[in-house]
């Protein structure tokens, strides 16, 4: 029913819009992040602090800077997997088009069990890059007259490289991999 696709994309919608925001709020909170460090902590550089207080502050700030960039890069990923999210729940408006494993992993999940009466959701999922390879394709060829997108660009190997900090950071294996880089950031925003 075209009414209840077109309800469907509004929520859609909504829901990348406040993605959206959320990905510009962090972004906010990085471009004014010596004030609110300076707000939070007024002693900070001040000339009669002892030293070993400095060097507390600037951990303090340290860690918070750091706090703030993964907070950045988690929510812009967050961000990706919503707009897959959005896609998938698009293109499954099309299921006559699809065969079986593809509204399989396009809902991310298949009904097993002895009898139908019996039946339960077992999740079934791409690993992430398949996973955008896959919707990106399937979305184009289903509501994008069959585009293509280019994986072989400098653009999705940059991206590669920003999925690589994501995963550092989400699952670290050493107190380093917590630690974005400057560049590395400039990376994720681009």
């Amino acid at each position: 029913d075209k009414m209840n696709e077109i309800d469907n994309i509004n929520q859609i919608i909504n829901m990348v819009g406040g993605s959206i925001s959320d990905v510009e709020s962090c972004n906010e909170d990085l471009e004014r992040i010596d004030d609110d460090f300076m707000r939070r902590n007024p002693d900070y550089g001040r000339p009669d602090n002892s030293e070993s207080y400095n060097i507390m502050l600037n951990n303090i700030k340290r860690d918070f800077i750091l706090f703030r960039k993964r907070t950045y890069v988690k929510t812009v990923f967050q961000y990706f997997e919503g707009i897959l999210f959005a896609m998938k729940r698009i293109i499954l408006e099309n299921s006559a088009e699809l065969n079986d494993n593809e509204i399989i992993w396009l809902q991310e999940y298949k009904l097993t069990g002895p009898n139908i009466d019996n039946l339960k959701e077992e999740p079934v999922r791409l690993n992430f890059v398949e996973n955008i390879k896959f919707t990106l394709n399937k979305y184009g060829k289903i509501r994008s007259n069959n585009y293509v997108t280019n994986f072989n660009c400098k653009e999705w190997i940059n991206f590669m490289d920003c999925i690589k900090i994501r995963n550092r950071i989400t699952h670290p294996k050493h107190s380093d991999d917590m630690i974005i880089s400057d560049e590395e950031l400039i990376k994720v925003r681009e």
